[in-house]
């Protein structure tokens, strides 16, 4: 059977992406599960959108992450799912489950960047500590007002108020369940250097 010229070309175009395996965390579950990125793409530009963006694309609302764990944290019984598509106005942070060094997310520059040592109430009543980066010239609330809707923070321990706490070398914190952010240090990086 002969394929037409249209379906050769979009059979052409497929773009192979990277797993990453992440925890995602609403208000009331836990999702481990694998995000899918482009080469040279970051955690936080595929929740930022900033290919989208760069692209004039439209911005999407859905996280969509496969071969998911769900887990009540509440606790119960953990559901599991080929996929889910998780709105991303509802998650709270998005952690890698492995990843690089605590100083800076994958592929960031750390010349001329500020680390701030923050402490975060999260909505649900959910801490964090980590810090963030900002760029020479800007403040925290600078950074904390820019139009990125997911933070970067790396060295992140995150506490709920039943006693359950996670660690993640990084993890992308949604500014819109951010309830207070408070600095408690403040801290130069080298002038050059790229992780």
């Amino acid at each position: 059977m002969e394929q037409s010229a249209g379906a050769a070309t979009r059979t052409s175009k497929y773009v192979p992406k990277v797993p990453i395996e992440v925890w995602a965390f609403t208000a009331t579950e836990a999702y481990r599960g694998t995000v899918h990125r482009l080469e040279g793409q970051r955690l936080s530009d595929v929740l930022n959108d900033i290919l989208s963006s760069a692209l004039k694309g439209p911005r999407t609302r859905f996280l969509p992450l496969t071969q998911v764990t769900i887990q009540p944290l509440a606790g119960g019984e953990p559901v599991v799912s080929p996929f889910v598509a998780l709105n991303k106005a509802q998650v709270l942070l998005v952690g890698e489950r492995q990843g690089g060094p605590a100083s800076v997310e994958p592929g960031l520059s750390r010349a001329g960047l500020r680390r701030v040592a923050v402490r975060a109430l999260l909505s649900g009543q959910i801490s964090l500590t980590g810090a963030l980066f900002c760029p020479a010239g800007k403040r925290t609330l600078d950074v904390l007002n820019d139009e990125r809707e997911f933070l970067p923070v790396v060295a992140v321990t995150v506490r709920w108020p039943a006693g359950v706490a996670g660690q993640f070398e990084f993890a992308a914190v949604n500014k819109g369940q951010l309830q207070r952010v408070e600095e408690i240090g403040v801290s130069h990086e080298p002038a050059a250097g790229s992780v």
